[in-house]
């Protein structure tokens, strides 16, 4: 960030002092915001001033702090923040201390898995066959036998509408 900063102001009025690049083909802005432009111009003194006395003016407010309750709700929040971090590295499924391996094949992932599954730091193993119900042939005989006949019912119905 200082080298940049460096180039900012060394580098670059350089290279566009040296270079001489023309201006820009159209004026750079908001025309909309040019009345504000010329009176921040005009009235540049006051605007500074007001600022000022503004700012002086709050400065007493900053030794009077109505800090406690911020305080107490940012320590209840960073209770509620630990008890729920610890919970989390206490949940076998959240904890963090786990290892993905890839296999190039769901039977070598089965395989792999058993043999993790029997060491002693290994909690648990999950392949994609853990995500697949045991008896889904079944499942999908169902649903193929229900698909036909829903879809009877529902061109049947579509038939028997009237178009307008």
């Amino acid at each position: 960030m200082l080298i940049a900063f460096m180039c900012s102001i060394t580098f670059v009025p350089a290279m566009l002092a040296a270079l001489n690049p023309p201006g820009e083909p159209a004026s750079i802005g908001f025309a909309a915001l040019a009345p504000l432009d010329d009176f921040l111009q005009r009235h540049r003194i006051a605007v500074i001033a007001v600022t000022m006395i503004t700012v002086l003016a709050g400065v007493p407010l900053l030794f009077q702090p109505r800090l406690t309750s911020i305080r107490s709700i940012c320590r209840i929040r960073r209770v509620h923040r630990s008890r729920t971090h610890r919970e989390l590295q206490n949940t076998a499924e959240t904890s963090g201390n786990e290892a993905e391996i890839l296999a190039p094949s769901l039977d070598q992932a089965d395989t792999l898995a058993k043999r993790l599954e029997s060491l002693p730091e290994v909690s648990r193993t999950l392949t994609l066959s853990n995500l697949i119900p045991r008896d889904q042939d079944a499942k999908i005989a169902a649903i193929k036998s229900s698909a036909a006949r829903s879809d009877a019912a529902l061109i049947r119905r579509r038939s028997s509408r009237p178009t307008r």
